[in-house]
């Protein structure tokens, strides 16, 4: 029988023990001792049910397995297989009982579209369903009763344990303490001295240029990046730009500071404010000189650019002039040529009638 989780098929196991039916347990609470006592005795057909979980039931090839039950409808097509497959080995008879409520519907018909063969249903009859709730309900408590046994012979175990280890160290204390210094261990203080020594090579690393990092740091480093893009992501437009406008610089100033080191320059950094803050500022000058002439209070003075007249521009009008009227007279010349050719027609034409006439 198979469930779907271990706490399942340990209550299974309480039931089936209860009713007077033999059986026992494989799934992932048990120790390994546990698990092969378990599976010898379904093998040499002392126990009647083996009830197990998925992933215990996996690889389990028994000789002898007639029928599976899945207590459980299984949640994918997959692990229905791999329950099947436990009976019917090597191309012998077996059968497969699947129990399903109304919830599982879905999954039943998505495991008959996949599995090709026909499935055969049963509706278990009520009688015997408010026969066994009945009895399942009577053994609550016994089932209550012997969790909380368990539970309790867990925790005098754990205790059992300290207590020998306690013994031990009592009894072969002396021998214990008498054994020499792990190597391996460091105090405090040295811990201390290797931090510092690490950060000084560091540092002497960065100023190098070169600088080492393991892989957790890198991975953390990207992670970083990785959160440091999505809120950028989420931020308002003009912040955005301003960002980006600090970057721009701050890429411009290293270009720049590396360009004076490669020359051999010994001058100041460059300082300077991001492209956005400098280009508000002189939106706010414009607005302000604007403000001023419309008052009174300054006097534009006329630009050189409007005193001097543009050659290239007068040049330039001029060409297109030229072209406009040499392409007009050329369209002139093939409407009078075209006329020319109509009228020559027409007189041939008629000279020609009147001649047979």
């Amino acid at each position: 029988m198979l469930s779907g989780t271990k706490q399942a098929a340990h209550r299974l196991k309480i039931l089936f023990g209860l009713a007077g039916l033999n059986a026992t347990e494989l799934h992932g609470n048990l120790t390994q001792i546990q698990r092969l006592d378990a599976l010898e005795l379904f093998r040499k057909q002392q126990v009647d049910f083996l009830i197990a979980t998925d992933v215990a039931a996996r690889g389990l090839d028994i000789i002898g397995v007639q029928t599976v039950i899945n207590y459980e409808c299984p949640r994918e097509y997959k692990s229905y297989i791999h329950r099947v497959g436990r009976t019917a080995r090597a191309g012998r008879e077996g059968y497969a009982v699947t129990f399903v409520t109304d919830n599982d519907r879905s999954l039943l018909k998505d495991i008959a579209k996949k599995a090709g063969s026909k499935l055969r249903s049963r509706i278990v009859a009520e009688q015997s369903i408010t026969k066994w709730s009945q009895i399942i309900e009577q053994m609550e408590d016994q089932v209550a009763e012997i969790l909380e046994e368990e539970r309790e012979e867990r925790v005098l175990r754990k205790a059992e344990m300290e207590v020998s280890r306690a013994e031990n160290l009592i009894a072969h204390r002396e021998e214990i303490y008498s054994r020499p210094k792990k190597t391996w261990f460091v105090t405090e203080k040295e811990k201390k001295l290797v931090a510092k020594a690490s950060k000084a090579s560091v540092e002497k690393e960065k100023n190098s240029g070169k600088v080492l990092i393991s892989a957790q740091e890198a991975e953390d480093l990207k992670m970083k990046e990785k959160r440091k893009r999505e809120r950028e992501k989420n931020l308002p437009r003009k912040k955005r730009r301003k960002l980006e406008a600090a970057r721009e610089m701050l890429e411009d100033d290293d270009r720049y500071n590396k360009l004076e080191e490669g020359n051999g320059k010994n001058k100041k950094e460059k300082t300077g404010i991001s492209l956005v803050d400098l280009a508000y500022r002189r939106a706010k000058a414009a607005k302000a000189v604007n403000k001023a002439v419309d008052a009174g209070k300054i006097v534009k003075k006329p630009s050189k650019k409007s005193e001097r007249p543009d050659k290239r521009k007068q040049s330039r009008t001029n060409e297109m002039r030229e072209l406009f009227q040499s392409d007009m007279s050329e369209k002139k010349q093939k409407r009078n040529f075209a006329a020319g050719k109509k009228k020559s027609k027409n007189s041939f034409k008629s000279k020609s009638r009147f001649k047979r006439k």
